[in-house]
C-alpha cells in the first residue's frame, strides 16, 4: 500500500523457480537520494508487517482482480497472437520440458486456484516461505560501494523493530463518471486509403475511428492537443518533458491516484502524457469492455488534473539519478555536447541538478494545466471496437467537455531547432562511464520539413538507408570497430531543422578509425559512388516493411493521430510505397551531394580516464 512519506520510490516482489529445483523470492526497492539504508529498513519493515499481520482485503482484491483481468485480456487476444511470440513460447516450453497451455487453459487454472485462496492462506504461505527460507542475499547498486556486512546489519536491526498494522485507505467516490448530457455527432466523414471514419461532435471534438482485428480485444487511444514545446515558455521544454510522465501520479482534483487504481481493479486502464515538438499527446491502451471507463479517466485529466504535491516527491532522487546517468553514458554525453555547439537560442538547455531537484507540482501545473484543460482536442481510437459503442462512450465523456476555443497555440516567441551554416570544429566530450567505451557522433544538417517537401524527405530517407548498409558492411563487418553503428534521419513537423545523425559505439582507440571510415562513406556517397544494386538493396526491405506495417494498430494510430489538422499525413500514407518506387538513382545521388558534401558537426565522447596522462 502507498504511504504518505515512503522510504523508497517504488518496490516490487517476485517469486520464481529456477530449473524446477530452486525457488527464490526477490524484493527490489529504488532508494530515495541513494539512501540505501532507508530503503533496506523500509523493505524490512514491510516484510515484517506482512509476517505479523498478513494482507488486507484491499491488497488481496487488487492482486486477484489484476490476475483475472490479465488472464481475460490474454484469452481475448489469443486468436491474433503474432507468429513470432507464439513460436518463441512453443520453443521455450519444449526446452523446459513443459506442456504448452492455451490462455484459456491458464485462465481456467487461475480461477480454480483462486477459489481456495483467501487473505489468510496468502499470509500463511508467505510465513511458511519466509520462515523456511535461507538467509537473504543482498545486492546494492549505487554510486559508491557498500560493505556487505553493513547491509546485513541494517536489515537485521530493522527486522527487530515494531511494525504497525496495515490500514486500508478510505475510498473516495468516483467523481468523473459519464456526463448526463452527451455530446452529439454533427458530421461524419468516411475516408478511403487509408480507410477510417472521422466524426465531429457538437463541442468541436474530432474523433478519428478505425476498427481493426489485428489484436483481439485491444484498443489504443491518443488525444492530441496544443502545440507541444512551441506552446511552452522558451527554455521550459525540458521541465515539461520531466513533468509529463508524472501527471498520472498527480491524480485528479477530486480523486487521487489511489482512487484511480481502485477503480481500475479488474479492468485494463491507465494513461500517460508526452510532449512533442509541436503537439501534446495523452495516450492509453485498454480493452473493448473498458473503453468507457478509460475515457472517463482521460476526460478527468483533460478537465481537472490534480497536480498533487506527491508527483514531485521524487524529484531530488530523479535529478541525482538523471545527472549520474548522463555522466556515465557516452551517447548522452555526446548529445548534450552537440546541443552546446548549436547556435542560440536553444529550444531547451539542460537545467542544473539543483533546478531539476527543486521542481514542484505547482511548476508542473503552471506548464501543463492550461494546454490540458483549454486546447482543442483531436481523438484517435484504433482497435477491436464497435462503432456504436465507441461513439456512445466518447459522447458521454470527451464530447461532453465544454467547447474549447479553436486556433493555433504556437507562441510568437517559440524557438526552433537550428544548426549553424558553418559548424564549429570537432568537439570532444568526457564521460565517467566505462573506460573502454567511446562514441562517435556525426551530424549533417538538413532542411526544414514542409508538406510540399515530402518526396525530397523520402529520397533523403532512402539515401540514409543506403548509408546504413554501408556502415554495417564497412565499420562493423570489415573494420570491426563498432558492433552496431547506426544512422538515422530526423525531419520533424513543426519548423525544427532536420538532420542526419550517425552514432557509433566503439573503444577509445577505435574512435579515429571509425570517424575516418564514417566520413569516407559520406564522401563516397556525396561523390556519387552508388550503384543501382546498392540502391535496390536499401529500397526493397523498406517497401516490405511498409506493407507489413499496415497490419499493426500502431501504424494506423500514427497516421490518424492529428490527421484532421495535418491532412498531409493521409496523403503521405496513400503515396508512400508508390513514391518510394519512383525515387531514381540520380535523385539519391543529388541529395547525397547536396547534404553529405557539407562539413558536419562531429562530437567524440571519450572516457574521462582516457584523457588523463
Amino acid at each position: 500500500m502507498r504511504r504518505g512519506d515512503p522510504t523508497f520510490l517504488n518496490a516490487t516482489g517476485a517469486h520464481s523457480v529456477i530449473y524446477r529445483n530452486v525457488g527464490e523470492t526477490c524484493f527490489t526497492a529504488s532508494a530515495k537520494m541513494d539512501d540505501w539504508r532507508a530503503a533496506v529498513r523500509g523493505l524490512a519493515t514491510d516484510i515484517r508487517r506482512l509476517e505479523l499481520y498478513g494482507v488486507t482485503k484491499t491488497e488481496f482484491d487488487q492482486a486477484t482482480h489484476q490476475i483475472l483481468a490479465e488472464a481475460d485480456a490474454d484469452v481475448a487476444a489469443e486468436s491474433t497472437i503474432a507468429p513470432e511470440p507464439l513460436a518463441n513460447s512453443l520453443l521455450e516450453n519444449l526446452i523446459e520440458g513443459d506442456t504448452f497451455d492455451t490462455f484459456e487453459d491458464e485462465r481456467r487454472v487461475f480461477r480454480l486456484a483462486l477459489q481456495g485462496v483467501t487473505p489468510d492462506t496468502v499470509a500463511a504461505q508467505f510465513r511458511r516461505r519466509w520462515t523456511e527460507a535461507a538467509a537473504p542475499l543482498f545486492e546494492v547498486s549505487g554510486p559508491a560501494p557498500v560493505p556487505s556486512d553493513e547491509i546485513g546489519a541494517v536489515w537485521s536491526e530493522a527486522l527487530k523493530a515494531t511494525a504497525s498494522p496495515p490500514e486500508d485507505a478510505a475510498k473516495t467516490a468516483w467523481a468523473y463518471g459519464d456526463a448526463a448530457v452527451p455530446g452529439q455527432v454533427v458530421r461524419r466523414l468516411d475516408l478511403t486509403d487509408p480507410d477510417f471514419t472521422r466524426f465531429t461532435f457538437s463541442d468541436g471534438l474530432v474523433l478519428n475511428f478505425k476498427h481493426t482485428a489485428f489484436s483481439k480485444n485491444r484498443i489504443s487511444i491518443r488525444i492530441q492537443f496544443g502545440a507541444g514545446e512551441q506552446e511552452l515558455p522558451p527554455g521550459r521544454a525540458f521541465d515539461a518533458a520531466v513533468a509529463a510522465p508524472l501527471v498520472y501520479s498527480g491524480g485528479l482534483k477530486r480523486n487521487d491516484v489511489d482512487d484511480i487504481s481502485a477503480l481500475c481493479q479488474g479492468h485494463v486502464c491507465g494513461g500517460g502524457l508526452q510532449v512533442g515538438s509541436d503537439a501534446f499527446d495523452l495516450y492509453a491502451s485498454t480493452r473493448s469492455g473498458d473503453l468507457d471507463l478509460e475515457l472517463q479517466i482521460l476526460t478527468g485529466f483533460l478537465t481537472e488534473p490534480g497536480f498533487r504535491p506527491s508527483m514531485a516527491q521524487a524529484m531530488p532522487t530523479v535529478a541525482a539519478s538523471y545527472f549520474r546517468a548522463i555522466k556515465l553514458s557516452p551517447a548522452l554525453t555526446a548529445s548534450l555536447k552537440l546541443l552546446d555547439l548549436l547556435p542560440k537560442p536553444h529550444v531547451s538547455d539542460l537545467p542544473t541538478e539543483a533546478h531539476l531537484a527543486g521542481l514542484k507540482a505547482a511548476d508542473f501545473q503552471n506548464l501543463l494545466a492550461a494546454p490540458m484543460t483549454q486546447d482543442p482536442l483531436e481523438v484517435t481510437i484504433v482497435g477491436d471496437l464497435d462503432e456504436a459503442a465507441t461513439l456512445a462512450a466518447v459522447a458521454h465523456t470527451l464530447a461532453a467537455i465544454p467547447t474549447r476555443t479553436p486556433g493555433d497555440r504556437t507562441r510568437p516567441d517559440a524557438v526552433r531547432w537550428r544548426y549553424a551554416a558553418e559548424p564549429p570544429p570537432a568537439a570532444t566530450a568526457l564521460h565517467d562511464g566505462p573506460k573502454d567505451q567511446a562514441v562517435v557522433q556525426i551530424t549533417w544538417p538538413l532542411f526544414v520539413w514542409a508538406p510540399d517537401l515530402t518526396h525530397r524527405s523520402r529520397t533523403v530517407e532512402l539515401m540514409v538507408k543506403v548509408m546504413q548498409d554501408a556502415l554495417t558492411e564497412r565499420i562493423r563487418e570489415k573494420l570491426g570497430k563498432s558492433y552496431s553503428p547506426s544512422v538515422g534521419v530526423s525531419l520533424p513537423r513543426g519548423g525544427d531543422q532536420g538532420a542526419i545523425t550517425l552514432l557509433a559505439n566503439t573503444s577509445p582507440d577505435g574512435v579515429e578509425a571509425v570517424r575516418a571510415e564514417a566520413l569516407g562513406i559520406a564522401a563516397d556517397l556525396a561523390a556519387g559512388k552508388l550503384s543501382p544494386a546498392a540502391l535496390e538493396e536499401a529500397r526493397r526491405p523498406w517497401l516490405e516493411s511498409l506493407a507489413k506495417e499496415r497490419t499493426y494498430d500502431d501504424w494506423w494510430l500514427n497516421v490518424l493521430d492529428g490527421s484532421a489538422r495535418h491532412p498531409d499525413q493521409l496523403d503521405r500514407a496513400r503515396g508512400d510505397a508508390a513514391d518510394i518506387r519512383r525515387i531514381t538513382l540520380a535523385e539519391v545521388k543529388a541529395e547525397a551531394a547536396r547534404w553529405l558534401s557539407k562539413p558536419p558537426y562531429i562530437v567524440l565522447a571519450l572516457p574521462e580516464v582516457a584523457s588523463k596522462p
